[in-house]
């Protein structure tokens, strides 16, 4: 679900370029490299928590890292 919401954010596609291009009136686009409106949600706060997420059941199934190492590194 988070890859195919928000991979197009990292991919060339009309979908990731929307956050910077802006309809004109003539119905042209222009590209408009700009700070995002903060308001707006990408996946960059999601994919922290899948990160973490993803470290901890790692270390649930294969011991590769104790669960007080995940958390020192997210906090």
């Amino acid at each position: 679900m988070a890859y195919r919401r928000h991979s197009a954010i990292a991919h060339p596609s009309l979908m990731g370029l929307n956050f910077v291009v802006v309809d004109l009136p003539d119905g042209s686009k222009r590209v408009q490299l700009e700070q995002r409106d903060p308001e707006m949600h990408g996946p960059f706060g999601l994919g922290v928590i899948l990160l973490a997420f993803s470290l901890y059941i790692a270390g649930q199934a294969i011991g590769w890292l104790a669960q007080d190492e995940v958390t020192a590194a997210f906090e």
